[in-house]
């Protein structure tokens, strides 16, 4: 059976609560800014190229895909991560070649994936895609949009990675159905210190042995 004839749209979203509230958080201040200091004491000629985000330098229009007619909430979105058509690169699976979308102009995955990837969405929840969300004839745009491209993601509910070179048996497919049960179960995780949390000592013994 075919799905339902559904058109979506790209609309302006009013509220920018989701980065803001990132941007401005003190604790994920400081571990960007011990970070910094790290990446310019370690390697000082990539560390020159850059620098603590301002909100008021990455707060360029966010746009989200939406049902026609159909009322958002904005309270949350999905980004869909994918990886754009090449032929010349990677060959989509059966089923998968791009063509005309029946739910989006410019939509640049197959509808048989799109569809899949509403399954995860909530009514009234919009979807980010970067051709679509990003005014890519705007290089002023792009530069913003790419500069908050990790509070895109960070703020999001849900992160939709579209695989579209894969074909699965059903063995393989419950297999990973499986195995994302058994990690949903999981209460707690050991958490590793990233570079830039551990204590000073280890930073300097680092330069040191990168001197020699």
């Amino acid at each position: 059976m075919k799905p339902h004839r559904r058109f979506f749209e790209v609309r302006n979203v009013t509220q920018n609560t989701p980065f803001e509230g990132k941007i401005r958080d003190a604790h994920t201040m400081e571990n960007d800014r011990l970070l910094l200091e790290n990446l310019h004491a370690i390697q000082p000629h990539v560390g020159k190229d850059f620098a603590l985000k301002r909100l008021d330098d990455i707060n360029p229009p966010f746009r989200l895909l939406f049902e026609v007619e159909e009322v958002a909430t904005e309270e949350s979105y999905i980004p869909l991560s994918y990886c754009w058509h090449d032929n010349s690169k990677w060959t989509p699976a059966r089923g998968c070649e791009l063509g005309e979308s029946r739910y989006c102009k410019g939509l640049p995955i197959s509808d048989q994936c799109f569809q899949e990837v509403l399954r995860y969405r909530k009514r009234g929840e919009g979807i980010w895609i970067d051709i679509l969300s990003i005014d890519q004839e705007n290089e002023e745009d792009k530069k913003r949009a790419i500069s908050m491209m990790d509070l895109v993601y960070r703020g999001a509910r849900l992160i939709v990675i579209v695989i579209e070179d894969t074909a699965m048996s059903k063995s393989e497919a419950t297999v990973i159905k499986n195995f994302n049960a058994a990690i949903c179960e999981v209460r707690s995780w050991i958490r590793s210190q990233t570079f830039h949390e551990k204590p000073n000592d280890c930073v300097e013994r680092h330069l040191q042995a990168y001197a020699k």
